[in-house]
């Protein structure tokens, strides 16, 4: 896999740890140095030769963690005898990172990637005083979590910049003053990620979602589906379609909503299903207002409350993932409006639209086992493929 030029990535398993120990990361010290190699014909001095202190992470923490960084730093600094050194991160700069952190095993869980990335990197030095530096150090930092499909979600990001006289005898001073900055980012990512612990969706340990129906109410020109009560011919305000050979239509749909929030260390997500009918769109021929005819419209309504039913039926048996239970529910959506439009066709074309009366009173009692939970009777009307759609998706 080719990767971006100018960059590449270190990656850092950090897997979730519940009642482990945590063990510290080896620290090795290093004392800074100036090391002269030819680079374009000019000195370097080799950034980040120091120990430090681990990051210690809240036990909730994402499970892998990459880590860019420029190809270079940017700015020079002024050595011992005032000349400008380009600066260059050490061969070893992966290691020197990856002590900031701190990670136990539990590879059992499931949870999302995160990236931190080190955006700039700036130290500049100019002629103070004589003998002396004056500096400026800037560090440009941002953590992120990636969501099912690769897209960055921006977490924080932290910015540190000092400024500074040194002087030019004391070159190992930008050193400290590069492990303050890195401090100050690993110190502010431990007070964030302990704040959100519990209360961001990339810090939930897990995910549950509780489907649930709600029933009745109007809203706007809007008839929600409630069992036990029954359409009126009242309900059906709309023009009748010009042209039309039928006595009545009605409008009937499916709807789901879902919020999110973390409860407890879980990721919940309530996820409300409802039927209903628009009656500005569903309309009756002057003269068509049988009792019979209003069965047979109620039954359109009656499938979509089945097909709710068969939704939550099959939410509640998800296996989910905390990375893609948008996509999951998205799936299980348009797998019921599906099967709802075949359903619905498949009864008119049964019923010849309510016309065969023999079949009319098969489907009612179909649909009527189907509200108690019940589908076998409906799957046998509907034909063999319904015991597999009936499944979830």
């Amino acid at each position: 896999m080719l990767l971006p030029e100018g960059c590449f990535w270190v990656f850092l398993l950090v897997f979730w740890g519940f009642g482990f120990g945590h063990a510290l990361l080896a620290q090795q010290s290093t004392s800074s140095r100036l090391q002269a190699v030819g680079m374009d014909g000019k000195d370097t001095y080799t950034l980040f030769q120091r120990s430090v202190s681990p990051l210690v992470l809240p036990e909730a923490i994402p499970e892998l963690l990459l880590l860019q960084r420029p190809e270079k730093p940017e700015g020079r600094i002024l050595g011992a005898d005032g000349r400008p050194l380009s600066l260059v991160w050490p061969p070893y700069v992966e290691e020197k990172f990856r002590v900031l952190w701190q990670y136990a095993a539990r590879p059992e869980r499931e949870v999302p990637p995160w990236r931190w990335e080190i955006q700039r990197l700036l130290i500049d030095e100019v002629p103070a005083q004589a003998g002396h530096a004056k500096g400026e150090l800037r560090l440009e930092a941002i953590f992120y979590a990636l969501d099912a499909y690769a897209r960055p979600d921006t977490l924080f990001t932290f910015t540190n910049s000092l400024s500074y006289t040194r002087p030019l005898s004391r070159i190992s001073y930008v050193d400290g003053l590069l492990y303050r900055a890195l401090g100050g980012m690993r110190d502010y990512a431990e007070r964030w990620l302990t704040a959100e612990q519990g209360r961001h969706p990339a810090l939930a340990r897990g995910i549950r979602v509780q489907p649930y129906l709600e029933e009745g109410g109007t809203a706007r020109d809007t008839i929600f589906y409630a069992s036990g009560e029954t359409l009126s011919w009242s309900d059906f305000r709309g023009r009748m379609s010009s042209g039309s050979r039928f006595n009545a239509s009605i409008f009937t749909t499916l709807a789901m909503d879902y919020t999110a929030s973390v409860e407890n260390g879980l990721l919940t997500v309530p996820v409300r299903i409802r039927a209903f009918m628009l009656p500005r769109d569903s309309w009756v021929r002057p003269g068509g207002q049988s009792a019979y005819a209003l069965n047979h419209e109620q039954r359109h309504f009656d499938m979509v409350q089945v097909v709710s039913l068969l939704l939550k039926g099959w939410l509640e048996g998800f296996v989910w993932s905390k990375a893609d239970f948008e996509g999951q529910l998205n799936q299980a959506f348009m797998h019921a409006y599906r099967l709802m439009n075949r359903l619905q066709e498949a009864y008119d074309a049964d019923t010849s639209h309510g016309q065969r009366k023999e079949r009319q009173v098969l489907w009612d009692a179909a649909l009527d086992q189907a509200l108690e939970g019940d589908f076998q009777a409906l799957a046998e009307l509907y034909g063999l493929p319904m015991e597999y759609e009936l499944l979830p998706p």
